[in-house]
């Protein structure tokens, strides 16, 4: 028996600092999404805000709210109405002045938190604005066990592997990756699925903030790396696509990367 779930990335281009305006455009793209049948929903890494410390600066900490804050309310709200699961990257306050994270926050389809997962990896100048998280979760949901890290966060061979031991089957990386990087997108995203035989779902901004080229690109790939679904560069749209969990037990019996590992050999890797 299968075990199919209908996934949605939306690939969307954002107004820089303008919260009402991304808000009210994403929570269009959520109801297509539905109406397509997709089941969960992802949107791009800090969605509600745009992206580029650079042009945002002390804006930031203007612009961040708490995960029931108002805008993400509307979010929440959007994902009971369409009656689907919901990621969504924001910047996050959670009730210290002068500290905000860069967070995805995971909704269900009643409209209730699951959970908020705060990036780890800080990339370049995040560090400067943003504290990082420190906390992997794997969420048990009615679709399967589901997973959300954040961009940079993929790149650490570690991150996929811990998640691949904890259960997780589907792994969100809401992401606002640059050009120049594509290659290590396509090798993350691959890379991961096929070591640790589980789903990877990469969700990419699109569009420009100054200098900085979001390309797009999004993707779902499957356990031993093959593309599902791949979503054009450069251009907004709404990936719908379906997979099947069951592929995750069919490439673990094959391919033992999990049964088979050896942990006693591997102590330097927590050095």
């Amino acid at each position: 028996m299968k075990r199919e779930v209908r996934i949605g990335v939306i690939q969307i281009d954002t107004v820089i600092g303008d919260k009402k305006a991304n808000v009210e455009k994403g929570i269009q793209q959520i109801q297509e999404a539905a109406r397509q049948g997709a089941q969960i929903v992802a949107l791009p890494e800090l969605f509600t805000t745009g992206y580029s410390q650079v042009i945002l600066k002390d804006r930031l900490y203007d612009l961040a709210e708490p995960v029931d804050g108002p805008f993400m309310s509307l979010l929440a709200e959007a994902a009971r109405d369409n009656g689907v699961y919901l990621i969504v990257g924001f910047v996050e306050s959670r009730g210290v002045t002068g500290v905000i994270y860069n967070s995805a926050a995971f909704f269900g389809p009643d409209g209730k938190l699951i959970g908020c997962h705060a990036k780890i990896h800080l990339f370049s100048t995040e560090r400067y604005w943003f504290r990082a998280g420190n906390e992997h979760h794997v969420y048990n949901t009615d679709l399967g066990k589901i997973s959300v890290i954040i961009c940079f966060d993929m790149g650490f061979p570690e991150v996929g592997r811990l998640l691949a031991l904890r259960g997780a089957e589907i792994v969100f990386v809401p992401s606002a990756w640059m050009i120049e990087d594509l290659d290590l997108w396509t090798h993350n995203l691959h890379g991961q699925a096929t070591a640790n035989l589980l789903y990877m779902v990469g969700v990419n901004r699109v569009g420009w903030e100054g200098d900085l080229h979001l390309f797009g690109g999004s993707k779902i790939v499957a356990p031993r790396g093959r593309t599902v679904a791949e979503a054009p560069h450069d251009q907004e749209c709404i990936l719908v696509e379906t997979i099947d969990l069951n592929e995750i037990l069919k490439a673990r019996k094959v391919v033992r990367h999990i049964a088979d590992r050896r942990p006693e050999l591997y102590a330097e890797i927590l050095k």
